[in-house]
Order: C-alpha cells, then sequence, then structure tokens
C-alpha cells in the first residue's frame, strides 16, 4: 500500500501571505521551480494547508500553493535579489495562478482586508476574506 505524498486533516487552514519582490522573485521560483520555499520561523503552516500569496509589487492576490513539505532547507535562493535566509522552510507547491483584476488590493478592502500592518505575518482568520479569496480562484 502506497502511502500519499500528504494528508488533509481537520488541522488545515487556508491562509493569506505577503510575498515581498523587493525581497524575493515569488513569480519566477513558482514558474520555473513550481515551488517557493517559506520560512518556518514564526509560521505554523500544515502539510496541506492552503496559501494564497498577495505579491507587493502587484498589489494583488497572484498565487495558489499547497504546503507539501516542512523542514527542507531553502531551495529557492538564486530568485532571492537579497542574501537568502540559510533557514528550515515549508515547500509550498504552485496550484495556480490568477492574472485578473478581482483579487487586486482594491477589491480586496471591499472583503475585508486591512492590509497595511496586517500583511507581516501570513493570516488565516478572515473568514470573509478567504472565502472572498477562494470563490475566485
Amino acid at each position: 500500500m502506497t502511502m500519499p505524498t500528504h494528508i488533509h486533516n481537520s488541522q488545515t487552514k487556508t491562509w493569506i501571505a505577503f510575498a515581498n519582490a523587493a525581497k524575493c522573485n515569488h513569480a519566477a521560483a513558482f514558474n520555473q521551480l513550481g515551488f517557493i520555499c517559506w520560512t518556518m520561523n514564526g509560521v505554523k503552516f500544515n502539510i496541506g494547508d492552503i496559501v494564497y500569496l498577495f505579491t507587493s509589487n502587484t498589489r494583488s492576490i497572484r498565487f495558489k500553493g499547497e504546503v507539501v513539505a516542512a523542514n527542507i532547507p531553502r531551495q529557492d535562493g538564486r530568485f532571492w535579489i537579497m542574501s537568502p535566509p540559510n533557514d528550515m522552510t515549508y515547500k509550498v507547491k504552485l496550484l495556480n495562478t490568477y492574472n485578473g483584476t478581482m483579487l487586486n488590493e482594491r477589491h480586496l478592502l471591499q472583503h475585508g482586508f486591512n492590509g497595511g500592518r496586517s500583511l507581516q505575518h501570513p493570516i488565516y482568520k478572515n473568514k470573509q476574506l478567504i472565502d472572498y479569496v477562494t470563490s475566485i480562484f
């Protein structure tokens, strides 16, 4: 019997995280590798969690990924603009890309997005916002 590569359980969540384009080219990493590495420092993702990325350069949510591994060394360092941290990471596999306008900051603000300092850490408790984002993706 083969085991699945990940297991969805009642602990899985849907997150919105901020991808700072001044630090890393997440779009290029997703496009070339099919995944990004996300620091484990202060973040409590579970395998199977869904992560939507709000990108600073487009001011919109552009990517949907799934956490498929934890405790892995950084593998996306060549896509960093600054020196990449040498930390353990979650591997977030690209599931989908959105290029429309319904997930830009203006629309997100109408659906519970707080912007500003709320972007400093990934969020999962904003049900109104997450329901809106999942309805578009």
